[in-house]
Parts: C-alpha cells; sequence; structure tokens
C-alpha cells in the first residue's frame, strides 16, 4: 500500500539524525521510499529544511514523489493557512475560505500533524506491512502517522483546483470593488463640479 507517513520527533536533531539514515535505507523488501522532507511548522508556516528523492517508481509504476510539494504548495496557499489555523492573515480577505477548508477533512488531518515548532518527516512510502518502515525510526522519541497516499493526492488536487477557482473569484471581486469605488469617486467628482458651476452662476445671477 502506498501511504504517506509523518514522523513527529520530540527532539529536532533526532529528525536530522533520522532523515540521514533513512537515505541509507530507502529500499528494503518491505517498503521503497519514493520522497521524504524534513519539515518544520513556525506560526503555521511550513518550511522544508532537508529532504531525499529516490526518483524511482514505486511497484505499482504510479509517480508519487511530487505529492508532499503539492501537500506543501496548498499548505503555503490561503486554503491551508485556514485549515491549519492562520485566520488572521485572511482578514479582509474578498473570498471566505472557511467553508472550503471545512471540506478538506484528510487534509486537515495531514497538516494537524505537522505541529508548531516541532520537526516532521513526511515521506511517501510504499509498504508491503508497516513494521519494516518504523523500525527505521525506533530507536528515536517519535511519533508515526499514515495516510493513504490516493486519498491524499485525490484531496490535493481537489484543493489546488479550489484555490485557483477561489482565486479568480477573488480577482474578479476585487476588480468590481474597485469599478464601484471609482464610480462612486467619478459621482462624488460630478457632484464637486456641479457645485462649483453652481456657485459660479450665483454670483452671477446676484
Amino acid at each position: 500500500m502506498e501511504n504517506i507517513v509523518i514522523i513527529n520527533f520530540d527532539v529536532e536533531s533526532e529528525a536530522y539524525q533520522a532523515l540521514s539514515e533513512l537515505k541509507g535505507k530507502v529500499f528494503s523488501e518491505n517498503y521503497v521510499v519514493s520522497q521524504a522532507l524534513l519539515v518544520k511548522n513556525t506560526d503555521g508556516k511550513l518550511s522544508v529544511l532537508e529532504g531525499l528523492d529516490t526518483g524511482r517508481e514505486t511497484r505499482d509504476d504510479t509517480q508519487m514523489g511530487g505529492l508532499i510539494g503539492a501537500l506543501l504548495g496548498v499548505a503555503g496557499g490561503p486554503l491551508g493557512m485556514v485549515i491549519m489555523g492562520g485566520y488572521g492573515a485572511l482578514l479582509g480577505s474578498a473570498v471566505d475560505w472557511s467553508d472550503a477548508a471545512q471540506n478538506a477533512s484528510l487534509m486537515e488531518h495531514v497538516l494537524n500533524c505537522v505541529t508548531d515548532e516541532k520537526a516532521v518527516i513526511i515521506a511517501v512510502v510504499q509498504e508491503n506491512e508497516n513494521s519494516a518502515f518504523d523500525s527505521v525510526f525506533a530507536k528515536f522519541s517519535s511519533e508515526i502517522t499514515r495516510f493513504d497516499a490516493a486519498e491524499v493526492a485525490a484531496e490535493v488536487a481537489e484543493a489546488e483546483r479550489i484555490q485557483e477557482e477561489m482565486a479568480r473569484n477573488a480577482k474578479k471581486e476585487l476588480r468590481e470593488a474597485k469599478r464601484n469605488d471609482r464610480r462612486q469617486e467619478i459621482e462624488e467628482r460630478k457632484a464637486k463640479i456641479k457645485a462649483h458651476f453652481n456657485d459660479v452662476k450665483a454670483k452671477f445671477k446676484k
């Protein structure tokens, strides 16, 4: 089964050591690693600290190497910010992203595994069973969570589509708002110009 595996570490240095050791153990009888990134969540913003990419295809010929990048791309966008609690950055936005975020249930669980100020390894792994891959991290103080990679990929693709659509709607709404503001400004200027001529006419009538 192809999984997104998230390994949370209590100690950041152990996360670096674990990734370093994983680079020498990307293939075994029971698992194959396509990609793994060491990620840290700082105030709701995910940053990649280090990574590995085998460039290998999984045994069912499904290339999953770009999945983590796509997931992080959504996480860094407005939808991901809402899911991870970064509502403040969206104040004043022309689009309310909260409804879209409520439907991103699986992605919410994935992103919420990347807890604030903790180093996390996110890996795309094909596994025959879980214990072999888990054993790579047995000596570290860590917690491992799995998600079906195909399900995550489907939700990420939908999230990307939603973000693109809502971004287009936001631009449209902003353009319309600017046009409305401009029309209001024009009407105000017309009123001032008319008032000016009314004053001029009033002086001549005296």
